[in-house]
Parts: C-alpha cells; sequence; structure tokens
C-alpha cells in the first residue's frame, strides 16, 4: 500500500499579523495533487492540522474543503490532533465523519483508536497514541508476502494462506538521504534488458560516509554506466554499477545475501 504521511500544517498561521492563508491554500492543493497523482490508499496528517486552540473561521472553511475534496475521491483520511490545536474541535463529529472515509483521533475516549486497512499483501494497522505521540504504522509481522486465501481449507485450517516471504520490512537501507529496499533495488535490476537474478548491494562507510556498489550478472553488451543510470533514475541516487559473467557472484545457501557491509 502507499500513504502519504503530513503533519503540522498549522491552518491560520498568521507571521506577524500577516496571513499564510493563501500560501496555505496553495499547499494543500500541492497535497491533493500529489495524493491523486501517486493514487495513495490514505493521507496521514499527523497532528497540528490548525495552528491554535479556536482556529478562525476562514482556516475552518480551508480544511473543509481540503478533507472533502479527498471524500469525493474516496481517498482515506487518518487524522491526529496536536499541541496547537484542540483534540474536541478537530475530533468534532469524527465518528459521523468515518463514514465518508475521515479517521479523526480527538479526545481520548479511554482507549486506543486503530484503523486497519489491507490489500493483497496484508495489513496495516494505523494506531493513535493521542498526544503522547504520533500514529505509528504496526505490522503484524515485519515480513512481505501477500494474501493468497481466506477462505477455510478443506483440512480444516481456518487462518489466511499467504505467498513465499519476499523480504522484510526492516531491511530498508538509508543512503544520501534515500531510503530504498533491496527490492526495489532488484525490481528495477530486472527492468534492464540482459541483467540477470543474481546481485548485490555493497555499501562501504569511510568517515560516516557510504558509497553503494551494486554487482550483477549480465549478458555482455550490459555495461555498469547503464545499471547506474537506471537505479538512479528509479531509486533516485547514483551508485556505482558493476557488471560481472554469468555465474560469477558467490551463492549462499537457504536466503540469499543481497546487503554486503564494509569498513574502510
Amino acid at each position: 500500500m502507499k500513504f502519504l504521511h503530513t503533519s503540522d500544517l498549522h491552518i491560520g498561521k498568521k507571521i506577524f499579523e500577516t496571513s499564510l492563508l493563501e500560501e496555505q491554500l496553495h499547499m494543500l492543493d500541492q497535497i491533493y495533487r500529489i495524493a491523486v497523482d501517486e493514487e495513495v490508499d490514505a493521507l496521514v496528517i499527523a497532528g497540528d492540522v490548525y495552528d491554535r486552540s479556536v482556529p478562525a473561521t476562514d482556516a475552518v472553511l480551508l480544511v473543509d474543503e481540503f478533507l472533502t475534496k479527498f471524500s469525493q475521491r474516496k481517498i482515506p483520511v487518518i487524522m491526529i490532533s496536536g499541541n496547537h490545536d484542540s483534540p474536541e474541535r478537530v475530533g468534532f463529529a469524527g465518528k459521523i465523519l468515518e463514514n465518508q472515509g475521515l479517521f479523526i483521533a480527538g479526545t481520548y475516549e479511554g482507549k486506543l483508536r486503530s484503523v486497519s486497512m489491507q490489500d493483497e499483501y496484508g495489513e496495516v494497522v494505523f494506531t493513535s497514541l493521542t498526544r503522547e505521540a504520533m500514529p505509528i504504522i504496526r505490522y503484524r509481522t515485519r515480513d512481505i508476502s501477500r494474501i493468497l486465501s481466506r477462505e477455510k481449507c478443506a483440512c480444516g485450517r481456518t487462518s489466511l494462506r499467504i505467498d513465499r516471504i519476499t523480504g522484510r520490512t526492516d531491511d530498508m537501507l538509508i543512503v544520501k538521504g534515500v531510503n530504498f529496499y533491496p527490492r526495489q533495488v532488484e525490481e528495477a535490476l530486472m527492468e534492464i534488458p540482459g541483467v540477470k537474478n543474481e546481485f548485490q548491494i555493497v555499501l562501504e562507510e569511510h568517515e560516516g560516509m557510504t558509497d553503494v556498489t551494486i554487482n550483477v550478472e549480465a549478458e555482455e553488451g550490459v555495461t555498469g554506466h547503464k545499471v547506474a543510470k537506471h537505479l538512479r533514475e528509479k531509486l533516485g541516487f547514483l551508485p556505482k554499477g558493476d557488471v560481472f559473467p554469468v555465474g560469477a557472484l558467490p551463492r549462499t545457501e537457504g536466503k540469499a545475501k543481497r546487503v554486503i557491509r564494509k569498513q574502510i
């Protein structure tokens, strides 16, 4: 699933008595356009919708127009209050608005509120921890798979039937400010004609800097420059690409070892 996560909108904020509503209108329009263009599954607003506990009328109208557009597009919105706005006012009519796909956690009512979303890969649960923390994404497991069947098996099994494990959510790598997963590298490599299935992500750390080299097996004609250029387009940073003949990279028993870390 794909989520657009934002916070600290501070709608209605003024600087030296100068209203920022016009700029905030442009900001909200950008958020909406990104959500539509990227076909997100939900928008998350993690606190401080308004800049003060009693927002001005024009600020409330702007937020109302913004959320209405998401409702009309049937894009769910998961929203909590922050330390600037009022949980009572942000959460007003929250139970009614859930029918329109707007999930608001305002005042704490004795138990944590959760919003569950599912697709063929499994379940994501957003839990509001009220003012003590932001919403968090809790994965039931850290394995990445997809649901094959929810039907009861003839053998008596009632649990979900899932596909093979393809990775883990804690495999995330951070290089030069860019977050990515080994599976994203694999998907990008498989788009290059002549590149085979075996690859390595080599991370070389030196004095706080991390250099990335992608080793791949490929047919003749595939160059390291071509590999690096395609990965930059897909991942947002430029690694070094090294190409090896088919069968040259080492194999491991069981799960393939894709990430190799080196200290220089």
